[in-house]
């Protein structure tokens, strides 16, 4: 049998005769097993339903009939991924290893950064290579042929552990620590992979700052879920009436759990940002 993968972002939520993946169907429609649908994202689910892949996954390995199409409207993440693997190569669900990589793969895709933490270090590298490698607007033969490199990789992953060369996270230094899971930290990497770090080690909130440049310095504050006790829309209104204090614009923006300070760094120091930071 041909096995086809469709990648369109126009398809309809349902794909006639085929398996759609993550292509905007109802929660209704998802779970009605007249349908071959595996779906997560769209209005009426949340992190609490169970993820697409494992849906997916427990379905072939239950010996379930699947059409000879896979369709999906992108490679929306690294979950889609790992689905086009077993679509291609059935034989994968026999491995045992292959449990502990999806759940990997599904804490990530669905708990966000915070769950990158608990990853194996190579698998988290994978991840960003991964997300790295389907950039919007790729020509269809391309992204044909990037689908099958990323599909080779995830199947020697699986089969044999080897990882392609993948990037290191940065390097982090404490500078400070505090009760609760509190810490402050510097890193010249990228800020929130810096987090990935310090959530790796056991830190729950805090703030991690990059090197200072003219003054300047760019930050981001997190917590590790709403379950921590760190107000962070406290402290971005507290933040910017000392920005605006300082006749700076008041550009702290509070995006869920995560708090990132003026794109273009922050004149305030580590110490000033530490007296907020520590009151809420």
């Amino acid at each position: 049998m041909d096995f086809q993968v469709l990648v369109d972002p126009s398809l309809p939520p349902v794909v006639p005769d085929a398996i759609s993946f993550e292509t905007g169907t109802t929660p209704a429609q998802a779970s009605d097993r007249d349908l071959y649908v595996y779906e997560h994202h769209s209005d009426g689910f949340t992190a609490e339903h169970q993820g697409a892949l494992t849906r997916y996954f427990e379905d072939l390995a239950l010996v379930r009939r699947m059409p000879p199409i896979f369709a999906t409207r992108s490679v929306r993440d690294v979950d889609t991924i790992f689905a086009i693997t077993l679509f291609l190569n059935r034989d994968l669900v026999l491995v045992p290893g292959l449990v502990g990589r999806i759940a990997q793969i599904e804490l990530a895709h669905r708990r966000g950064i915070a769950m990158l933490g608990h990853l194996d270090p190579y698998m988290v590298g994978f991840i960003r290579l991964l997300r790295g490698l389907f950039p919007d607007g790729l020509a269809k033969r391309e992204l044909g042929v990037r689908i099958n490199t990323a599909c080779s990789w995830v199947r020697d992953i699986v089969t044999e552990g080897a990882f392609p060369a993948v990037a290191q996270l940065p390097r982090v230094d404490v500078l400070e620590r505090g009760s609760g899971g509190f810490v402050a930290a510097e890193t010249a990497g990228d800020l929130v992979e810096g987090w990935v770090v310090l959530f790796a080690d056991g830190y729950t909130r805090g703030v991690i700052v990059g090197p200072e440049q003219s003054g300047r310095r760019k930050v981001v504050a997190a917590r590790k879920s709403a379950h921590v006790t760190f107000n962070i829309s406290l402290a971005a209104k507290l933040l910017n009436d000392v920005e605006t204090a300082m006749g700076e614009p008041p550009s702290w923006e509070v995006k869920a759990d995560w708090l990132f300070g003026p794109s273009k760094g922050s004149l305030l120091t580590v110490p000033h940002m530490l007296e907020v930071f520590l009151r809420v």
